[in-house]
């Protein structure tokens, strides 16, 4: 019994999530549903200059702090702002120092 109930909302999830894949199309297609702005992004470089500048200040701090530096001056979330942090460290793919 309980799995005929289980069946029937997957099937009804379905039917949901299909409409609603739909209309966002519909949407998309006028131009009035364009999705989450990029915040990180929109805000990298801004994001590891602040870090840069930190780091110049403060030789052991690690990224969970400069990230949190970060967070509050750019209003970017904490992870988010160490996964910028964490891709400006790394060097680039097929530079040789």
């Amino acid at each position: 019994m309980i799995a005929l109930l289980g069946a029937v909302a997957e099937f009804e999830r379905g039917l949901l999530l299909e409409r609603q894949r739909e209309g966002v199309g519909r949407q998309r297609q006028t131009g009035m549903y364009k999705g989450r702005k990029p915040m990180v992004r929109a805000k990298a470089t801004k994001v590891i200059k602040l870090s840069a500048e930190r780091l110049q200040g403060a030789e052991s701090c690690g990224v969970p702090r400069l990230a949190r530096h970060v967070e509050i001056r750019c209003g970017v979330g904490l992870s988010s702002a160490g996964r910028r942090q964490e891709e400006a460290r790394k060097p680039e793919v097929g530079v040789i120092c």
